[in-house]
């Protein structure tokens, strides 16, 4: 055995017998460190848990913030959608009102023409007359 050996092993024998000296306040110490551990688990859980709380909640919010999201960019493309519908049917209705403007002249034309013939046809009464009339009125019509 050399010097450092002998010199640890001293000191373990000093640190034995004085352990065996406190002997009363070691289950005290033990009991008391026991609790203070305890403690600390329970204080760490009760962090834990109100860690776990928050993420939850937050992610709960999260979630309802997408869907309230959601749900209004759908109600937007719905009056988009139907904002162009309306137009669509503006335009045809338009158009269609136009197109019936156009046939109801041309019928007037038409009758015009028509009352005008027979106005030269009973007047003149010649054939000749009422051809070149339809002829005209055919060219400038």
């Amino acid at each position: 055995m050399n010097s450092t050996e002998s010199s640890l092993n001293v000191q373990n024998s000093e640190a034995v017998v004085s352990s065996k000296g406190n002997n009363a306040q070691k289950p005290k110490e033990h009991d008391e460190r026991l609790r203070l551990a305890q403690a600390r688990v329970r204080e760490i859980q009760r962090r834990k848990l109100v860690e776990l709380r928050e993420s939850i909640e937050r992610s709960e919010e999260c979630r309802r913030k997408q869907e309230e999201d959601r749900r209004k960019r759908i109600e937007e493309t719905k009056q988009r959608d139907e904002q162009r519908r309306a137009n669509v049917e503006e335009r045809k209705k338009k158009l269609m009102d136009e197109e019936n403007e156009r046939k109801q002249a041309i019928l007037k034309k038409m009758a015009e023409r028509t009352s005008k013939l027979e106005q030269i046809k009973l007047r003149k009464g010649s054939g000749f007359v009422i051809v070149k009339m339809r002829l005209k009125l055919m060219h400038f019509g």
